[in-house]
Parts: C-alpha cells; structure tokens; sequence
C-alpha cells in the first residue's frame, strides 16, 4: 500500500499521530531553560531594564482568545489578563509586540494605552490619569494583526503538492471541481497535519511574546507525594495558618463520580508570601492527597522536601528544600475524596419522589439531566460529562465557597438592587418545586429591606436558594448559593403549619443577612463569631417584620432568642461571647447559644441604647470601611462610637457584656417613690461560688436602665455603671406604677419587693405584650434561683384566663411545663392538683381559640391556639385528650384531612394509647411520607407511644438511613428522651453506643455534641451525676467539649437542687389555691 493510501485509510490514526508529535514539541520548547539565551545577549544592563517590566504589577491569569482568518491572513483575538498591584501606580506595563490594538478596558472601563514599539511595550492608563490602587485588576484588551510574510508570532505558511500546484493551508476545501480524489485528499489530510504543528508553533511563539514578563525561567515542575505516617515526631500544632502567607486566588477543578460516591480534584492557589519561610501551611481535611508542586511566580518549580498531614489540626504542612523568599507563588495540588459517609465536605444525597421512587446517583440515572447553578460555559467532556466554568468570585472567605450538582428544579423570581435587577432562584428536587413560592417571595421582601437598611447594594449578581434532602445544619449562607434543610426553605399552605411557615422565613432573613454580616465583612478569627451570627440572629427579626408585619416577630424576639439564652448564661458552665478558640474542636463548640442569642440580645439592647438611627448608620459605616475585609469586635464598637459621640462610652458598656460570661441581676430597695438598686452576678445556683478575680470588671456591668409607667416609658439614658455601688431612680409623682427594663431590651434581671412585684400583677393587662412575657419570664427565673418567693410567679400566672396573646402563652406554657416535669412520678396527688390547675387556667383561652379555624385567623392566633392546645392537652384537660384522640382514630382509619396547624397535637396524643398494630401503621405512614415537615411531626407521634418495646426498637431504627435520614437521627432520639418511657432508654443506648455515633458523624457534627445535654436535661438524681462523670471518664470527648459536659452536670444539679427546695413550696400553694 502506499503512503498516501495507507494516510487515506487512517485519517483518524494520522489526526492523532501529528497532533500527539505537535503536543511533545509544545511540551518540550516549554521545558527548554533559556538560561543560556539570557547569557548570550548582547545588550548592556541599562538597556536590558527597559524591557523589564515593573514588579510591583503581578499578573495572575491570562484568558486569550485567538480568531485566525486563514483566506485573508489575518487575525483579531482578545486577552482578559487578571494583575495583582502591589503598590500605587500611574501605569500598567505589558509586552506586545507587531499588534495592532483596538480598544483596552480597565474593570469593564474604557482605559488609554499607548505603544512603544522599541521596547516591545503597551502602557495602560486611566482615562482620568488617575492612580491604580492596591488590589486585584482586570485588564480587558482587544487586538488584530497579520500572519502574512512573518515567520515568528501568528504566521501562515503553505507548501507545493504533487502535481507542482502552489497549495496555502487555507485553499483545501475539497471542492469537487477542483480536486483529483486520491491526491488532493492526501494534500488536504497532510496540511492539515502540518497546520496544527504550525498553529501549536505559533501558539507557543504567542505564549511566549504574552508572558514574556514572567517567562525568565521556564519550570521543570516537579511533585511529591504525602508522607502518610502522618508526624511520627511529636507534633507541631498549627492552630492557626501563618498570616505571611496569603491566598490570592483558587481555581478548583473538581471530577465528580456520582455512581461511585468518589471525586477527583486540582487546585492551583495563587499565594503571595511576605516573609522568609521553609514551609507552606494549608487546610485540608478527609482528602488523599496525591502531588503537590510549587511553582515560583517566574514559572520555576520550587523543590519540595516534605509534604505532611497534621490530621488533629486538619492541615497540610509543605516543607521546601531551600527558604521561600517573599513574593507570589502558585501552588498545585492533586487530591481524591469519596462523597458518602459524613455530611460535610463534598457528599452526596438523595430524596424520595412522591410516588415513592428513590432518586440516587448510580449508572441508570448517572444520565439525568445535572445542574451546576449559575455556571457561565457548558462544554461536552466527555460522553458522560460535562465541563461546567464559573465566574471568579468576588474576595471572599473560603468557607464561604458551595458547589452542587443535581437534577433540581426551581422557580425563579428578582429583587431591586438599587437599580439593578438581580435573578432570585429557588431550587428543590422536582416533587417539591411547588413549595419554593413562598421562600422566593419572603426572601424578595427581605433582601430589598436589607440593601435599603444598610444602603449597600447586594454585591453579587445573583441569588440561589436551595433546599437540600440531607443537610447536617438548618442553613448556611453560602454566598450567592445559600443551602437549607427543606424545613427551612419548603412552605405550602396545603400541608404545613403556621409555625413551618414562620421558620421559613426567619431562616430565609437569617441567611441572607449574613450576605452583609459574615460574607461581605467577616471576623477575623472565629473568636469574634459573634459579629457574623449574633448580627444575623438580631436582624433577622427585622427582616421578617419587614416582609410580615403583623406576625409581631419583635416581641417574639423574647421567646426566640433572648429567655433561652438568659437561662444557659445563668450557669458557672457559661462562657463568654468573646474568648479564645484555636482547634478544630474549640471552633465546633463555639457555635451555640452565646454566639447566637447572646450575641443578637446585646446588639438589641445597644441599638436601644444609642437609637436606632444612629445603629443604623453606625453599622452602614462599618459595613463599607471593611467591606471584603476583615474585623474584631473593636472595629464595630468604634463605628457605632463615631455617630453616638461622647455621651456614651460604648465600648467599654459592652465590653462589660462581651468578655465577661453571665449578666447582673438589680435587686431594687423602695423608699417612697424612690428606687435603690444594686447588682451582682445572675446565677441560678444562689450557693454557686465563683472567682470575681478571674474577670476584668469582677462581674459587674455597665447596664443601661429603661422603664415604663402607666404615665409612659422614660426617655433619658439611664447607666448603671460597673464601677458604682448602686444606682437610685425615682419614679415620677404621678405614676401609679413602674416597670424596669421595658420590653426586656436589656439583657439583665430586675428583682422588686414584693408590694412592687403585686403592683405589676395588678396591672398586667395595663403592660405591653413583651412587658407582660418578660414579668411571667423573670418572676419564674429569679424564683427559681432562691431569690422570690414562688408564690409570686404562680400568681402572677391566675392573669392567663383573659390572655389571649401568643407570646405570653408561649413562655408561660414553657415555665408551667418545666414544674410539671418536676413534678411528674414524685407525688401523684400534688401532680394531679398541679394538672388541674393549669387546665383551670388553660380554659378560657382554651374555648376561646378551641380546635375549630377560621380561614381569616391571623398568623399569630394560630401560633396562640397551638400552644395553648399544647399545654391543656400536656395537662390532661379531659376535652383536649378526647378531641385529640377523636381525630387521631378518624384520621388513621379514613386517612382524611388533618389541620396544618394541628396534626402534631393529634399525632402526639393521639398515639399515646394507640395499640402496636396503629403503631406499625403509623410507621409505614411515615416511610412513604416525602416532605421533610411531615415526617418530622410522624415521627414525634412515633416516639410518643407509652410501650416500652416499641421505643427501644424504634432506637435502633433510627440507625437505618433508609427509614431516617442522617440529618434527623439526633432528632429521633431527642423525641424519644422526651417521652417520660423514653429517656432512660436512649441514655443506655447512647452510653453502649458511644463509639458507633463518633464514627458515624465525627466528633465535629456539632448535633452529637448537644446530644448529651440534650437527653440527660431531664435527670434529677445523684444516681445520674454519678453515670455521667463515670461516662465522661471512658469518653472524655464526649459532649462537644468540656464546657458542654459542665453544663450538663450543672443542669441535673439544679434540677436535683430544685427538686429539694421548691417542691414542698409550690406543692403548698397548690394546695391552697
């Protein structure tokens, strides 16, 4: 056969052979060390430093697109090239040589540029003359040249064929009258061999005149594998990364195997170092990594020594050869993960379709359509992938970054950005689309209320939430991609109840205010978690008033956040907001109710403090002075400092709150109209001992004082400084009475004498929905710490028979309940009594809102309505049991319709006397049931059962991921521990199955940590003290840390102290009333 025969024959073969040989050429005139071209030059030093380009202009990323006319010879392209500038300059420099350019654009901006052809260069300027400042530029530059009569850059070439004809690449078009079929197909098939070897040539040639500022030394890079005996020596910790190192840029590449649940990953870091090093420190954590390399910004491999994993510190410690000089890097890592096992990192999930299908990735549905939100180019990659680019990020922090791929659907909606219309989409699994409506339209609301309140434009393009089957948090704010548990981000009418509803939407404002609180500024070290969640916690009440105005949510702000708070923080097991945290662990922890609530609760009582006007403005200025940067405490105090002026020293008022744990109690003298008040620490324990010496202001506090009379609430700011003794204020002449602490904006107690503790409950109904929640609340709280008689409170409580408001019922509901617990198993008698004094109270309320709704019932009459139900149906109020019980039979045998509001009464006491095979029905109810709400509210009414047998397998159930999702396991066992039959149960199975829990969800699933204080709350016994300090003892990580199992021994022993002290007294009152 001959040549040309055989190419004919194997188009494809020759395609690829040439292609292969143009590939090894590229690859080795990249390898080529052009040291000694650099030696043979014979241009002296100065002249040589002209064509050297400034240093303190770094580029980082070049994106250039070619466009070669092959008829006409010429070509157009255009170059996105991304520079880091280290210092102010008037200029930009870059090497361009034989190009004509059309247009360069500055950030999208229209810039001046001029050419010097001598020394290869092209100067960009702005079009004001002004400076380019610090930070991250892209250039933009638009070009067109001549590939004709060069044999250097972007040239044409052509060749003769057989016949002698003159044949230029761009002519072989295999026009049918032209050609000779054996021949000119040859032709064709060899030019366009040879075309690509040129075209690789060219391209190089291209490469090295673009880059010739940074090509001084082309790299040989080299890698090495990870030392897997991972520090044999005793360790170094690394408990927080170098600050000389800093991350400029990420480009991830990430190979997802869905069917396999593994992944495969490249990451190229773009760092800039500022001091002498040996090493390069990261993160990483559950990655195999496979090479790492190290290349200097000149493009030279950089010598690797080491490269070991700390797995305690969950980093990965890279040790150079030689010392790593200041400047920028990049740094290549190769990694693999599998997905499956833990949900956090990179894991897969699945869900349920409504007619029962289950939805995994395996090989028959590998197939279905993906999504990956928002990527700007899609490409085949290969029959089953697809290569998916995104946009660069704005600066952000890491844990900020979320990516997703799925077979999702979503509805779409927009918000105004100052102007500009930014798409808001909803995602969910298909079977759910219809119960993303709502999520779109609160967050439009919220997110519009939050660029007018801080007058910061959202700095992101666009906006996706999505609800996710397995998700190991309620939410997280992902920038631009926020994530959610579907209880979080799914509402119908249809099916879930007004409280569903409400947590939708304070979930959606939460989320979406770390936008501004967390993403766009962020805390510098997790120490100061409190500025990202305590805010979000705060001005997510804002957020939902504004989207819904009559669900009174800052009234709520007292049953939400601020009385659980006040509780943990009245504990020796507290801590403060502000403290140290360095490991893994210490970060995991940190994230509780003091981040949180104590957080939001003090940043409320600033903002009353000061004004709202001048927090408002104070929070915009911090906002834009740190924006995509970093803060402390200090840097937000002293903006809200700026506005107030001199009449307030805030920092040091909140610094009484923030670096101390706990708060102060005022205890108030009377003397006619006059009121003396001193403070101490708050502690629920009154023979808990403590330090003073350990805080620097000895536990006493700046504490702003407001009050209201019938006359009206005070004006004047009132501070209780930490340095004084005490603190008088009288009350006006005219005043019939005075309430401290109006609208419980502050966070501290206030204690009276008695005669003003009967003035206030007198006047009840005369007080505000928040006065009167907070009067119910704190009377309960400081009688429960020695310090008021509990005949004040129990009082206080004969006013709920014309309460008809949902705030007040909720916390009295809770503090009625706690008593009734106490109470439970230790004096039938007195229990009944007890039961039958809260059903008295119960039924005015109880007819009044009765199990019948009305369509036009507000928002916060059907919460009202629920927990008032609730309470009399906890107390055995003989008509509440009936009804529930009736619609629970009706409901299991016709499978008819149950009230959204009200299904999880009826399942819960319906299923108390049910019988095993109702049981079993009940379950396999549960197993079809999709929607994430539904089956949370089955499953309370599972564990609720009262037979014994049927609990201890429902434990073991649970296990099953098939039956329980990952997400809702700790769930299931706290519903258990809550049924009285349950809890001792469940702390069996939880003490023998210690070492199946860590390693299933990782002492870090910060869910296992609040187990222990979670099922052991209960306990009351010297017995149970004893257990969870031998059970501490053999797991000494249990419990989320040593805090955490603090506060749970501390809790069984106030329950154990309550029990001794309190009981015969409110015993008696009950007898007597």
């Amino acid at each position: 056969m001959s040549l040309s025969g055989w190419l004919l024959q194997h188009k494809l073969l020759t395609f690829l052979i040439v292609a292969t040989t143009a590939l090894g050429i590229s690859t080795t005139i990249l390898g080529v060390d052009n040291t000694n071209l650099r030696r043979s030059t014979t241009k002296s030093p100065n002249t040589m430093s002209k064509y050297r380009l400034p240093r303190n202009v770094i580029p980082l990323v070049y994106d250039l697109y070619l466009y070669p006319n092959l008829t006409t010879g010429l070509f157009t392209g255009k170059v996105n090239v991304d520079v880091k500038i280290l210092s102010e300059t008037d200029s930009i420099n870059l090497h361009s040589n034989s190009l004509t350019i059309d247009e360069v654009k500055i950030d999208s901006v229209i810039g001046g540029y001029t050419l010097n052809p001598t020394y290869e260069l092209l100067t960009i300027t702005k079009p004001d003359s002004s400076l380019f400042n610090v930070g991250n530029t892209r250039l933009q530059i638009d070009f067109r040249g001549d590939m004709k009569n060069r044999i250097v850059g972007l040239y044409t070439s052509s060749y003769k064929s057989a016949n002698e004809d003159n044949r230029s690449m761009s002519l072989c078009n295999n026009d049918e009258k032209t050609r000779k079929k054996s021949n000119k197909t040859v032709a064709c098939l060899v030019s366009c061999c040879l075309f690509l070897l040129i075209v690789c040539g060219c391209l190089i040639t291209a490469l090295v005149f673009v880059g010739k500022h940074i090509l001084y030394n082309s790299p040989n890079v080299t890698t090495k594998s990870v030392d897997r005996n991972v520090f044999s020596e005793p360790q170094r910790s690394y408990k927080r990364l170098p600050r000389d190192t800093e991350p400029l840029l990420y480009n991830l590449t990430l190979l997802p195997d869905l069917p396999k649940g593994l992944y495969k990953g490249l990451v190229n870091i773009t760092i800039s170092v500022s001091s002498h090093r040996k090493d390069v420190i990261i993160h990483s954590k559950n990655l195999t990594i496979s090479d790492v390399s190290l290349v200097t910004s000149d493009l030279v491999s950089f010598p690797i020594l080491t490269i070991k994993e700390n797995v305690a510190d969950e980093v990965l410690v890279i040790t150079t050869r030689q010392k790593i000089v200041p400047g920028v890097y990049y740094l290549f890592i190769k990694f693999e993960g599998r997905m499956f096992g833990k949900l956090s990192g990179f894991y897969r999930s699945h869900y349920k379709k409504s007619d029962g299908e289950m939805r995994v990735p395996n090989n028959r549905t590998y197939k279905f359509k993906l999504l990956a939100f928002s990527g700007i180019k899609t490409e085949d990659y290969d029959d089953t992938h697809q290569l998916i680019s995104f946009e660069e990020t704005v600066s952000m922090s890491t844990y900020l970054s979320c990516f997703i791929v799925s077979d999702f659907a979503h509805t779409e909606n927009s918000f105004d950005n100052k102007g500009q219309i930014i798409p808001l989409k909803v995602y969910a699994s298909p079977d759910n689309l219809n119960k993303t409506t709502y999520a779109g339209e609160v967050g439009k609301k919220v997110i519009e209320y939050y660029i007018d309140y801080f007058n910061i434009k959202y700095p992101l393009p666009k906006l996706d939430m999505v609800a996710i089957p397995d998700f190991v948090s309620g939410a997280m704010e992902h920038w631009g991609l926020v994530t959610y548990r579907e209880t979080a981000l799914l509402y119908t009418g249809t099916t879930h109840s007004s409280a569903n509803k409400q947590r939708v939407a304070t979930v959606v404002a939460h989320e979406l205010a770390h936008s501004w609180f967390g993403n766009l500024v962020t805390m510098d070290w997790w120490n100061d978690l409190w500025l990202n969640e305590g805010f979000a916690s705060y001005i997510e009440y804002k957020g939902t008033n504004a989207a819904e105005p009559t669900w009174g949510m800052l009234d709520q702000f007292l049953t939400g956040d601020l009385h659980s708070v006040l509780n943990l923080d009245a504990t020796l097991s507290s801590h403060p907001i502000v403290q140290t945290v360095l490991t893994p662990d210490q970060i995991t922890e940190i994230f509780d109710t003091i981040s949180y609530n104590k957080g939001a609760s003090i940043l409320r009582m600033l903002e009353s403090t000061v004004g709202e006007k001048n927090f408002q403005e104070g929070v915009k200025n911090y906002l834009d002075k740190y924006a995509y940067s970093n803060a402390v405490t200090k840097d937000f105090l002293t903006e809200i400092q700026s506005v107030v002026g001199n009449k307030l020293d805030v920092a040091q008022m909140m610094e009484t709150f923030t670096v101390q744990m706990g708060y102060p109690i005022l205890t108030a003298t009377v003397s006619g109209n006059e009121y003396t008040f001193t403070q101490k620490r708050f502690l629920k324990d009154p023979n808990a001992t403590f330090d003073e010496s350990e805080s620097t202001y000895k536990y006493k506090w700046t504490v702003p004082i407001t009050y209201v009379t019938d006359l009206g609430k005070s004006q004047d700011l009132i501070l209780f400084k930490y340095n004084d003794d005490k603190l008088k204020i009288k009350k006006p002449e005219e005043a019939k009475w005075i309430k401290f602490n109006h609208d419980q904006v502050g966070y501290y107690r206030v204690n009276y004498p008695s005669q003003q503790w009967d003035e206030l409950n007198s006047n009840y109904h005369s007080l505000s929905v928040a006065d009167r929640t907070h009067i119910l609340e704190e009377s309960f709280s400081v009688a429960e710490a020695g310090q008021l008689s509990y005949e004040i409170p129990l009082g206080l409580t004969k006013n709920l028979d014309k309460e008809m408001d949902y705030v007040p019922w909720s916390v009295a509901s809770t503090k009625l309940l706690s008593i009734l617990r106490y109470l439970t198993g230790s004096n039938s008698a007195q229990e009944e009594k007890f039961k039958d004094y809260v059903g008295k109270i119960c039924t005015p309320a109880y007819k009044n809102f009765t199990w019948s709704e009305n369509e036009n019932d507000s928002h916060l009459r059907r919460l009202a309505r629920i927990e008032v139900l609730n309470l009399a149906c906890a107390a055995d109020h003989e008509n509440c049991l009936t009804e529930a019980q009736n619609q629970f039979n009706n409901w299991i045998s016709t499978k008819g319709q149950l009230s959204q509001d009200l299904r999880g009464l009826v399942y819960n006491y319906g299923m108390k006397k049910a019988n095993e095979s109702v049981w079993n029905e009940l379950l396999e109810i549960y197993k079809q049931e999709s929607d994430a709400n539904e089956k949370l509210k089955l499953m309370r009414g599972l564990a609720s059962t009262e037979n014994v047998t049927i609990l201890t397998g429902l434990i073991d159930l649970a296990k099953d991921e098939n039956v329980v999702r990952g997400q809702d396991y700790f769930t299931v066992l706290q519903y258990i521990s809550i049924n009285p039959l349950g809890t001792e149960l469940v702390w069996q199975w939880v003490r023998n199955n210690w070492e199946y829990l860590v390693n299933r969800f990782t002492l870090n699933d910060r869910y296992l940590g609040s187990l222990i204080p979670a099922i052991t709350g209960r306990f009351a016994t010297e017995e149970k003290i004893t257990e969870m300090k031998t059970f501490f003892e053999k797991y000494p990580e249990a419990g989320a840390g040593k805090a955490s199992r603090a506060k749970a021994l501390e809790t069984v022993q106030n329950n154990i102290r309550w029990l001794s002290t309190y009981k015969e007294t409110v015993e008696n009152w009950i007898s007597s009333t």
